[in-house]
């Protein structure tokens, strides 16, 4: 089974450096999703794929806003918990 690639210290300070610049970020995540964020904003919103069945099309919900991230189900929880904290 492989695994989905990781959400590294490296990319997170990436983020954070552009984000503590006042810069947009626009990131692929590893494996799959997408980190959007247009400036720093008090919220971001969240979709994490579920793993076991289809979702159409939900996704598309959270990139209408000005801060999301789309996660793989694979990807592992702390991970993302990080990253989210970090933003």
């Amino acid at each position: 089974m492989s695994r989905t690639p990781a959400v590294t210290g490296e990319l997170i300070a990436a983020i954070v450096e552009r984000l503590g610049a006042d810069r947009p970020v626009r990131r692929s995540m590893p494996g799959w999703g997408r980190l959007h964020v247009d400036r720093q904003l008090p919220f971001i919103v969240i979709y994490r794929r579920p793993a076991a069945r289809p979702d159409p099309g939900t996704d598309r919900l959270a990139v209408g806003v000005a801060s999301y991230l789309l996660a793989a189900a694979e990807c592992d929880a702390r991970e993302i918990a990080a990253l989210v904290e970090a933003v």
